[in-house]
């Protein structure tokens, strides 16, 4: 009995002791479970609010595969009435654009047909009538004055008196002065445009030879002296050819001296010899502005062709230090006390009719230069300026 109840007391300490031992153990794992099962809960929280979303996704899901399938249908019957148009354009539309093409090429040919026609009327209108009307003037000038210049004489007082007439020729037509009144007078009545036989030249310079002769009163040049003066000598240079006085056509029948013609004759002809190319030149710069002289040469012994009679013209420069900075191997000329009107200016020669480039100096002057000096006896110059000095 004292054995049982001994080991009663042995088993209720040692059960107390286990008791002890797990209580610790039993309340951690209590903790982790109460954690466990928080963390469950909002586990299962998220699982219903993704549940939610998937639902709703796969509601928008439905309804895009749904509309797409229309939006299909759609597309089907799209490309089915573009490959039906297509089809309709390769043939109906593909023809009627060929059909219409072949008439616009036919009425295009016609409007160039009639333009070419249109160009031909103007080009007479503008390139004849006013010019050839011009041209009766300048042979009655020629006729009527230029007797009374030459005064029939064979010496230095010829040149003298050709030398002006060229030089009032220039101031005619640069719209300056007009020498030649008896007969402007007479042709005033008749004339087509205008009441003097300046205002003629200046409309048919203007407007009858606008589309080819450029600057023209200076209309479009820049402003710059040795620019503007290259402008016009290079468009005389490019432009003109050399027509002997024989083969002029028109006034032939003139008596034996030489002629002469007006600046709206040669560029109407775009063709005229030395002083005539010289003598448009010279009316160019003029009407520009600018200063020149027109020079006739009338040597029997040039120091290397011989026999030279010459047409050609001078043009005054202002800005010699530029024009010697542009130009380094050229040469400017000064009259000196020979010049009343200008003792202090500087002329650049020019010579369109050898194809002169302005800035260089002609070869027939640079011989001059290399074998002893140009003899002014040799040569009559007329200052294109209202009542100019002739020499």
């Amino acid at each position: 009995m004292e054995k049982a109840k001994l080991i009663s007391i042995i088993s209720i300490v040692g059960l107390t002791g286990v008791i002890g031992f797990l209580t610790p153990m039993y309340l951690m794992l209590n903790s982790d479970y109460i954690s466990l099962a928080d963390d469950y809960r909002d586990s299962s929280d998220e699982f219903n609010d993704l549940d939610e979303e998937y639902q709703e996704l796969l509601q928008n899901y439905s309804s895009l595969l749904i509309d797409y399938q229309i939006l299909s249908g759609d597309y089907d019957e799209l490309l089915d009435d573009y490959n039906d148009l297509l089809n309709d354009c390769d043939d109906d539309l593909t023809d009627e654009y060929n059909d219409l093409l072949s008439d616009y090429n036919t009425l295009n040919n016609a409007y160039q047909a009639l333009q070419s026609k249109y160009n031909t009327i103007v080009s007479y209108i503008r390139q004849l009538i006013l010019p050839a009307q011009y041209c009766t003037f300048a042979e009655t000038v020629r006729r009527f004055y230029l007797p009374s210049y030459l005064n029939n004489a064979t010496t230095k007082d010829w040149y003298l008196g050709y030398a002006e007439f060229c030089r009032d020729i220039i101031l005619h037509d640069s719209n300056q002065e007009n020498s030649f009144t008896t007969v402007s007078n007479a042709f005033s009545d008749a004339l087509i445009n205008g009441s003097n036989t300046m205002y003629l030249c200046e409309y048919i310079m203007n407007y009858t030879f606008y589309n080819w002769l450029p600057n023209w009163r200076g209309l479009g040049l820049i402003g710059n002296e040795l620019l503007d003066i290259d402008t016009v000598v290079q468009w005389c240079i490019d432009e003109m050819e050399y027509e002997y006085d024989d083969d002029i056509i028109f006034g032939q029948e003139s008596p034996s001296w030489e002629y002469a013609k007006f600046p709206v004759e040669t560029a109407f002809r775009t063709m005229g010899d030395c002083e005539d190319q010289a003598i448009l030149t010279a009316a160019y710069l003029e009407s520009c502005g600018f200063e020149t002289i027109i020079a006739i040469h009338h040597d029997p012994d040039h120091p290397t062709l011989g026999e030279f009679y010459h047409g050609t013209l001078l043009v005054h420069i202002e800005d010699n230090s530029t024009y010697y900075m542009t130009y380094p191997s050229a040469n400017l000329w000064s009259l000196g006390s020979s010049d009343p009107y200008y003792p202090n200016y500087t002329w650049c020669w020019l010579d369109p009719t050898w194809d002169i480039p302005f800035g260089d100096t002609p070869s027939w002057l640079q011989d001059y230069i290399d074998f002893g000096g140009l003899a002014y006896d040799n040569l009559t110059i007329a200052f294109c300026d209202i009542g100019g000095l002739i020499q």
